[in-house]
């Protein structure tokens, strides 16, 4: 995030650049779960599952995710800080497994 650019975001809105990768994400895993869920019982039709829509949409959920996180249209949930804790232990933990 370039600093001339902060003034664009909402004042309520994590600074933090640890912080909105780490909530950047869960909504990343958040929306690949449900595309995944969506082509498995959406899509009856298997030469369809691997359509180019698909593709692409999958391509660019990590994209999406930072521009929602960035812009305020995550909503926060009851249980958002335990899943950003846990997330980040997890983040943490397989740092510490690939280092060994």
């Amino acid at each position: 995030l370039d600093p001339c650019d902060a003034h664009l975001l909402d004042s309520s809105l994590p600074l933090d650049i640890a912080d909105i990768q780490v909530r950047t994400n869960l909504l990343h895993e958040i929306l690949q779960a449900r595309l995944i869920r969506h082509i498995e019982q959406r899509i009856e039709d298997m030469s369809k599952r691997d359509h180019d829509s698909l593709r692409w949409t999958e391509q660019n959920l990590g994209r999406v995710s930072s521009i929602m996180v960035i812009m305020g249209h995550m909503k926060e949930d009851i249980d958002i800080e335990q899943r950003i804790e846990d997330m980040s232990k997890r983040d943490h933990d397989s740092l510490r497994w690939t280092e060994q």
